[in-house]
């Protein structure tokens, strides 16, 4: 145990610098900033066995926690509130944009897990989804910062672009909220452009993020199965769902029931958070930047793509059902 304790402090740390520095610089978050942050200290300071265990530690262990936590983000009961049409607006943009993923990441040279975490963070919930699919996908910690970083990237300038769309095209209030919503990737980025609009368009296009945030485990575990059964012999064949993922279920089942507590919910969604940010502050600490620089233009370029295909195809489907 007191082989991780270095490793351990120097990610909280990096973690708490993480979170300081995203509430002064609001948009990207946190989970992109302890990756970032814990990329330049990593590079920069000399490397050291006494960290590796603790960092390692936080990776692998801490990181699966986080993300079965991160289940109470979900607000099961809010979709209570959506039509069929939501389902047949947003399923198949986000199905769309996944295959065009792997058909343009096949051209572009990426590989197959790289293609499907970015195409996946795009079209359902951002950083979230991209680390939730990593395990499942068995992705290079590379490929996972550089779909972080694009995703939040193209997010951020989405946080700003698509309200000026919707006011471009005139749209309806209705039409705004699934624009919004099921074209923006991570969940604080819907609320931000929502609720610059308006309060009622705001609450809309969460309960529809919310929907694209309950594909999670679905995918995931279609995704576990597909990836863990290849090249595995006959006897070790056998499919399964991760725990992370179960337990990721469980909390927003949990979390739904008991949606209106104020007195455990909110501590438990916090330490998530803190959890998430700590995992990914080693993650970023163990990335050579010189491993980065091959895919980064690549993955940017992809997830540009993504998103016009994302937009456009919700504007269609809006355009065509609503």
């Amino acid at each position: 145990m007191k082989k991780l304790i270095p490793g351990l402090l120097l990610a909280v740390v990096i973690g708490l610098l993480a979170k300081m520095t995203a509430v002064y610089i609001p948009g990207p978050g946190s989970i992109f900033f302890a990756i970032l942050i814990g990329l330049i200290f990593g590079n920069i300071l000399p490397p050291s066995e006494r960290t590796e265990s603790g960092l390692a530690f936080a990776e692998k262990s801490i990181l699966p926690i986080a993300i079965a936590l991160m289940g109470t983000e979900l607000e099961l009961h809010a979709l209570s509130r959506l039509g069929i049409s939501s389902l047949l607006i947003v399923l198949p943009a986000m199905t769309f944009s996944v295959f065009c993923a792997l058909l343009i990441g096949r051209f572009l040279k990426l590989s197959a897990s790289a293609s499907l975490m970015l195409g996946i963070g795009n079209s359902v919930c951002g950083s979230s989804a991209i680390l939730a699919a990593a395990p499942a996908v068995k992705a290079e910690k590379r490929d996972v910062a550089v779909a972080i970083a694009a995703v939040n990237l193209m997010g951020t300038l989405g946080m700003f672009l698509l309200p000026g769309l919707a006011v471009l095209l005139t749209l309806s209030d209705v039409k705004t909220s699934y624009l919004i919503g099921g074209s923006l990737q991570a969940v604080g980025q819907v609320v931000a452009a929502g609720f610059s609009v308006s309060d009622t368009i705001g609450n809309n296009a969460l309960v529809i993020k919310m929907l694209r945030v309950l594909m999670i485990g679905p995918i995931v575990m279609i995704l576990h199965l597909i990836f863990h059964s290849k090249g595995a012999a006959p006897g070790q064949k056998k499919k399964y769902v991760p725990g992370y993922i179960i337990g990721f279920m469980l909390f927003a089942l949990a979390a739904s029931i008991f949606h209106n507590d104020t007195l455990i919910l909110p501590h438990i969604k916090a330490l998530a958070k803190l959890l998430m940010v700590i995992a990914m502050a080693a993650v970023g600490f163990r990335i050579r930047i010189r491993s980065l620089l091959a895919q980064g233009p690549r993955a940017v370029l992809l997830v540009v793509v993504l998103s016009i295909i994302q937009t456009s195809a919700v504007l269609l489907l809006i355009a065509t059902l609503i």
